[in-house]
């Protein structure tokens, strides 16, 4: 992106007008273009971050050319099915409530349980729910920003298409999980998926995201956004997994807006993409919210994953706990950087965060920076732990005594240090593709197919 007067930044492709054009062509109301051009003041106003900037010290964005990635998404015509990269990903009929899968930003299939749909469950692309259903959407989309959105997240909120939009109303409790699949297939495309979940008072939901594409689609932009709205006593478990092509470039965001005992969970593997980083911003504003945070990162070869985190206690009897676990080989890296802040009106929390990294080589690099930042004195636990270290020898050597092979011995070490996680994975041919695809690579030589 090229530097302008006064350090702003515009690409060819990003003018308001043609955010107002992008709007009209797609026939939205004017409450969305008014948010797709927020979006545009946002990214107009910075400048690219460099690694002198708060939050960017880690990541080296001199790799890619947004310049060059940039390219809006154009509405192509859904095609008859879903492609290769979806159906290796989509689990059965059978074990799931719904499917959506939106590929190249079209929406390819959405199917629900004909009872949920009877009772007012709804999912769909995000780019139908703002034709068929905008009085569910309008005042959701977005109420989740950021007070201070970095120049990526203005970007996706100018070019958000496809998504996808769950909808569950007061008191009905989905006992199977939702899947959703955003795939890309198309070569040349950027892709801005944005995904809206909510929950209405006392409803319980689970859904799966997939991202993943074909080898062909080369290098790509991916600029992703979710946001979970539970009511009042409302659950939502949401569990993501990034398994895009090695060269696609990666940027998500997460949030969510609780309401009074609510309990929202997340569960977040990264094993895709060249550079991934997500933000995630869990906010505890109402009393008695809990959430959950779980995180798995498999990274190889020159593979730069990124995770900031934030668990802001701001009412009081609010609970959040922290798991993030990372195995990095070859020269991957990784950083985590989290922080648990406890307000001045949030007496009685309970807050904890670990993080825990295992380098398979010594060239692997990991970096975690776990804070708190605590406002009041009423607190009743607030912890924090990070460990970075290679595969423990004497454990290594305990397996191996056993008569078990090194190889396998490493692999067991690696499947336990993971197993945390993996359990937490609600639907187990989710659990054992993810379980697969580490193994796969683990031990291909030098990450080689």
């Amino acid at each position: 992106m090229r530097p302008v007067r006064g350090g702003s930044l515009v690409s060819a492709p990003m003018t308001a007008d043609l955010v107002e054009a992008f709007s009209a062509i797609r026939g939205e109301p004017s409450w969305l273009r008014d948010r797709r051009l927020r979006g545009w003041e946002t990214f107009s106003s910075q400048t690219m971050p460099t690694q002198r900037d708060e939050g960017w010290r880690r990541t080296d964005l001199r790799g890619p050319d947004l310049d060059a990635l940039l390219n809006p998404p154009a509405q192509l015509p859904a095609a008859a099915q879903p492609g290769a990269c979806a159906q290796r990903v989509l689990a059965k009929s059978s074990v799931v409530a719904g499917t959506l899968v939106v590929q190249d930003s079209a929406e390819v299939n959405a199917e629900l349980d004909p009872e949920l749909a009877n009772r007012g469950v709804r999912i769909m692309s995000l780019d139908r729910a703002v034709r068929e259903v905008p009085e569910l959407v309008q005042r959701a989309l977005l109420s989740t920003r950021s007070d201070s959105p970095d120049l990526f997240a203005g970007l996706h909120e100018a070019y958000m298409s496809g998504g996808a939009f769950v909808f569950v109303p007061r008191g009905v409790v989905v006992e199977k999980p939702i899947q959703i699949v955003q795939s890309a297939t198309e070569p040349g495309q950027s892709i801005f998926p944005h995904t809206l979940v909510c929950a209405e008072a006392g409803a319980d939901v689970t859904v799966l995201e997939t991202y993943c594409g074909d080898e062909r689609v080369g290098e790509a932009l991916a600029s992703t956004s979710v946001e979970l709205i539970p009511a009042d006593n409302a659950r939502i478990q949401y569990v993501s997994s990034q398994e895009w092509p090695s060269d696609v470039w990666h940027f998500a965001s997460a949030a969510a807006r609780a309401g009074r005992d609510s309990n929202v969970r997340w569960i977040f593997a990264s094993m895709g993409a060249r550079l991934a980083r997500t933000t995630l911003n869990a906010r505890l504003d109402a009393e008695g919210a809990e959430t959950e945070i779980v995180g798995l990162v498999f990274g190889e070869r020159d593979q730069h994953t990124d995770h900031l985190t934030l668990q802001d206690h701001m009412a009081a009897r609010t609970r959040s706990d922290q798991l993030f676990k990372a195995a990095l080989r070859d020269t991957a890296s990784s950083n985590f950087n989290g922080l648990i802040r406890v307000g001045e009106d949030a007496p009685h929390t309970s807050s904890n965060m670990e993080a825990r990294n295992l380098l398979l080589s010594g060239t692997a690099r990991a970096e975690a920076d776990p804070r708190l930042e605590i406002l009041n004195s009423e607190v009743e636990r607030c912890s924090h732990g990070a460990t970075v270290g290679p595969m423990d020898e004497n454990a290594l050597f305990y397996v191996m005594s056993r008569g078990i092979g090194r190889d396998e011995a490493q692999r067991l070490i690696v499947e336990a240090f993971f197993a945390p996680v993996l359990q937490r994975i609600p639907l187990e041919p989710v659990r054992q593709r993810i379980w697969s695809a580490i193994q796969h690579e683990l031990w291909n030589e030098q990450g080689e197919e």
